[in-house]
């Protein structure tokens, strides 16, 4: 019940999770033990790819000094602290999408690094792109055209790099594709808590919008993927 209700939810938006969780109960077995061994066996697995996929895009940003960073993803941190232990030191531009706050946690989980940084409110980013090499997007999961599902405010992002000519990156594992094809996005979520905070409403006003939305893979140059950087419509034949 447990698996089929974290599925139903969080899986709706990132397929990785119900594959996990399907994964976790594939041998049958369900014993405590059984689970925590399978469970670590999980955590060694995305650890590996997780690796994979950092080493393959240090080797690919190598040569990059400026990067924007929209929205958080931890996969995009551990790329950037990546390039940071090779000896590389970009600098960085991040957007506080206010959406969720994804910037602020960048500035949180890399201020050990202390990279020359700017913070700029996410409707700056237009701006912002002059001079960068790249405008790196995590993932929520793979879409099945060779897009992407991330967080509000990422298609849009896309399109401004590529009106400047900057290419745009996904980063991703693999096992984040999702094999489902025409596949709804969540139903929208109401923001009212975040976007009426302190505000004496006494009308009633409708926030309810998507927090994901899907990049069309015509937006993005490539997936920087465990197997190394991948054109869009590659994963589409991927097996």
């Amino acid at each position: 019940m447990i698996v089929d209700f974290i599925a139903s939810t969080r899986g709706a938006e990132a397929p990785i999770v119900d594959f996990a969780m399907n994964w976790l109960l594939e041998p049958g077995e369900t014993s405590q033990p059984a689970l925590a061994a399978r469970a670590a066996g999980w955590t060694t697995m995305i650890a590996s790819l997780r690796t994979a996929l950092v080493d393959a895009a240090v080797s690919h940003l190598r040569h990059a000094r400026v990067l924007v960073l929209f929205d958080y993803s931890g996969t995009v941190a551990d790329v950037v602290a990546g390039l940071a232990a090779s000896g590389r030191r970009p600098a960085l531009i991040i957007p506080e999408s206010r959406a969720i706050a994804g910037g602020r946690r960048y500035l949180e989980r890399l201020a050990p690094l202390a990279l020359p940084t700017r913070f700029v409110f996410d409707a700056a980013l237009d701006g912002e792109l002059v001079g960068v090499d790249a405008l790196l997007l995590g993932a929520e999961s793979l879409s099945p055209d060779g897009g992407l599902v991330n967080t509000l405010g990422s298609r849009g992002a896309a399109r401004l790099a590529q009106a400047h000519g900057v290419p745009v990156l996904g980063c991703a594992e693999l096992i984040k594709r999702d094999r489902t094809p025409g596949k709804r996005l969540p139903e929208p979520r109401d923001f009212s808590a975040t976007l009426l905070a302190g505000l004496d409403a006494d009308w009633a006003i409708d926030c309810r919008q998507a927090e994901l939305e899907h990049v069309p893979p015509g937006l993005i140059s490539l997936h920087l993927t465990e197997r190394g950087p991948m054109r869009p419509a590659m994963l589409t034949s991927f097996p």
